[in-house]
């Protein structure tokens, strides 16, 4: 779900719907399984962005290192 704007179109505004859905699904995911656990929701949600914002900064600077050597 969260490449579909990328089957329309590509660039800067598609490159912000990605990150914008991928946000709100991680949030989103994270608050509903805080609230089944008796957890705060909207606590549970931010500690899964800044996780899942981690995570993309560590694959996005791995690949950057080691880059792919295609040309």
């Amino acid at each position: 779900m969260v490449v579909l704007p990328y089957l329309f179109a590509s660039g800067t505004a598609e490159l912000a719907a990605v990150v914008a859905l991928a946000a709100g699904a991680l949030f989103t995911v994270d608050s509903v399984i805080g609230m089944l656990n008796g957890r705060a929701p909207l606590r549970s949600g931010a500690r899964q962005l800044l996780v899942g914002r981690g995570a993309a900064a560590a694959v996005f600077g791995i690949g950057h290192t080691i880059g792919t050597g295609a040309k």
